[in-house]
């Protein structure tokens, strides 16, 4: 019953139907179902919940959440606000994270879940494809937001991820766990579903027009072929560029989009006076969830790594950044100590090429919904329990840090190239 209301809570992320069937308008159903299997797990099966908060992800993802109270309250914003107006929202991110992990808690489950995905994400893309080619949407009357074209007559979809970049985010997400099922080792019926799915998210994801769509899509493809078929880096990067073209090539023709486009040149000044915002507060940052009352263009920084280390300092940061990297690590250890099972290979391989999309398009995006959250749930749910005999040293402490100090660097030299390029 647990692992059947989580994958019903990821399926009714993906297909928002509070905003586009009529009989659900106006229900918090996400909320609902993350407190109904929090409930079920703790009277039925505690030691679940036990195991989870001992897992180093949860104890990351907890201090990263206690970094941003005290990041918040030392900027003179008050403990209060914090609690009153944001705890609720980060809460609900814990949450859904948490529900994930405690509810697929074995590989079938995991895999059953993968499915219902792939196919609430068929459904989208579908729709998508409909609104494209035929201009009918859904959504009207009955949601917050209506399914329509965007002014560069990109598709969308609705409610926490409309808008075309989100909606992008979401199916190139789900196009990697759509890969798990291309194996020899599954069955006919599957597969053929999945290369059913995989073109049509892949259409729709061409039809949203986004860029960061783009670049995730071929992220994911490359990723796959590389672990998949063991292609070298060498290899792996002429193909990408390949791809690259050819999606360039595919992609309906709209305004330009190029580096010159306004909204380039709007990203790369929200980059800057986000490093100003850290240099200001380079420890705990200028406040959770303020990074656009921070700045005065007053827009978020649509680059979730920029808005964790402006918005929470280089503390909170770093342990947004380690509750992610501790769950694909752990993973990648139990991956590798079960070689011979196809499933279990399968499985943590579609997971991780959702976790490339993931990490490449939040490069574009603020993503302030569940989705990255889901997924970081479904990366610390393949090792489960065995994860706490992993290990963390010292040394891998060190080498998150130096990402994040690396990374500060590479959008400061990014800020500079384009500046010196097109001013």
């Amino acid at each position: 019953m647990i692992s059947f209301l989580t994958t019903l809570f990821i399926a009714t992320f993906i297909l928002q139907p509070t905003e586009w069937i009529s009989i659900f308008s106006g229900i918090p159903l996400q909320e609902l179902l993350m407190l109904i299997i929090v409930m079920l797990t703790a009277i039925t099966k505690s030691d679940v919940l036990f195991t989870f908060f001992k897992l180093k992800t949860t104890r990351f993802f907890l201090a990263y959440i206690f970094m941003a109270l005290v990041g918040y309250t030392v900027s003179g914003y008050g403990a209060g606000i914090f609690l009153s107006e944001h705890a609720p929202k980060v809460l609900r991110y814990f949450l859904s994270y948490m529900v994930v992990v405690i509810g697929l808690d074995s590989l079938s489950k995991i895999r059953f879940s993968l499915l219902v995905s792939m196919m609430s994400a068929l459904l989208v893309a579908l729709l998508c494809i409909r609104l494209r080619e035929t201009g009918l949407g859904v959504g009207a009357g009955i949601g917050v937001t209506v399914q329509e074209l965007n002014w560069r007559g990109g598709v969308q979809w609705l409610g926490q991820v409309s808008g075309s970049n989100s909606t992008a985010f979401l199916l190139v997400t789900q196009l990697g766990l759509t890969l798990t099922f291309l194996s020899k080792a599954e069955r006919g019926f599957k597969k053929m579903l999945a290369i059913f799915s995989l073109v049509a998210i892949l259409l729709a994801i061409l039809y949203t027009g986004s860029r960061g769509g783009l670049l995730g899509t071929i992220g994911v493809f490359a990723f796959f072929g590389m672990i998949k078929y063991q292609i070298s880096i060498k290899k792996a990067v002429p193909l990408g560029i390949v791809l690259l073209a050819a999606l360039f090539v595919l992609k309906p023709t709209s305004d330009d989009r190029g580096l010159r486009d306004s909204s380039s040149n709007e990203r790369v000044e929200l980059m800057y006076h986000g490093l100003q915002m850290l240099k200001e507060n380079p420890f705990v940052g200028v406040g959770y969830n303020r990074f656009h009352l921070e700045n005065p263009i007053r827009k978020v920084a649509h680059n979730i790594y920029l808005q964790q280390i402006a918005e929470n300092g280089l503390i909170g940061a770093s342990f947004f950044f380690l509750m992610f990297y501790t769950s694909i690590r752990n993973s990648k250890k139990y991956y590798d100590e079960n070689q011979d099972d196809q499933l279990l290979k399968n499985t943590t391989l579609g997971i991780w090429c959702s976790s490339v999309g993931l990490a490449i398009c939040t490069f574009f995006l603020s993503a302030s919904h569940f989705l990255p959250y889901i997924i970081l749930g479904l990366i610390t749910s393949l090792p489960g329990p065995n994860a706490l005999k992993y290990k963390l040293g010292f040394s891998e402490l060190r080498l998150v840090l130096g990402i994040e100090i690396l990374s500060i660097a590479l959008i400061y030299i990014a800020i500079n190239v384009f500046a010196a390029m097109f001013f």
